[in-house]
């Protein structure tokens, strides 16, 4: 091996890297802004707010929180959980 292929092979780990530490950040990010949507809809609807809209509408919002509940529960999977756990080293 050559001084080039030493330092070629750690630029390529370092990008890797680097994209990982990104990648991590990303779904950090994520899972907060899922957290405190459902945090903000649960307390609309723990307000009774959506007791005078229509049946299609209180549906489709039922079923747009599912989704995000079910976001939020898949947080906390070992796998993503190693992930968030990933010290970049």
């Amino acid at each position: 091996m050559s001084i080039t292929t030493d330092f070629d092979a750690l630029w390529v780990e370092k990008k890797q890297r680097d994209s990982t530490v990104e990648a991590k950040a990303l779904l950090q990010n994520c899972m907060m802004v899922v957290e405190e949507t459902k945090a903000r809809i649960q307390a609309i609807v723990d307000a009774g707010v959506f007791n005078t809209i229509p049946d299609s509408i209180k549906i489709s919002l039922n079923q747009a929180f599912t989704v995000v509940k079910t976001a939020s529960t898949g947080f906390n999977t070992t796998a993503i959980q190693e992930v968030l756990g990933w010290s970049g080293t």
